[in-house]
């Protein structure tokens, strides 16, 4: 229901960019955390630190960057603008893709590649 504008239960073509710059962001956001935990570990390694038994490298980091993508999407999920103003925390290369012309032309690829009956809109089983 996030990106279906007019809850008619299909995704238009309209808004599925949209659906595409989230995606993109909590992909962004995901791999970002894999990144912090990855220093962790390196920094508690140099530093001869290992966990404690049965702790995860990382565990706090990555519940706390878990409860900020949950926040993210319950921001969206209330206003989609929620999308356009948490670009700003990516990398300015990949905040440029993002919006460009470009990224609008893959995005109207793929949908066209998903719109399988060729209705012009996406059900939920074209979009899994």
């Amino acid at each position: 229901n996030v990106f279906d504008d007019d809850g008619n239960g299909v995704i238009s073509i309209d808004e599925f960019v949209g659906f595409c710059r989230f995606l993109s962001l909590a992909s962004w956001l995901s791999r970002e955390d894999m990144d912090v935990i990855a220093e962790i570990a390196k920094e508690d390694a140099e530093l001869g630190l290992a966990p404690a038994a049965g702790e995860e490298i990382g565990d706090d980091t990555l519940h706390a960057e878990a409860h900020e993508i949950d926040q993210l999407i319950a921001a969206i999920k209330e206003d989609k603008s929620a999308i356009d103003s948490n670009l700003h925390r990516l990398p300015d290369r990949v905040m440029d893709q993002l919006c460009s012309e470009e990224f609008a032309i893959q995005a109207l690829a793929k949908f066209d590649s998903c719109d399988t009956d060729g209705n012009g809109v996406l059900t939920p089983d074209e979009l899994f």
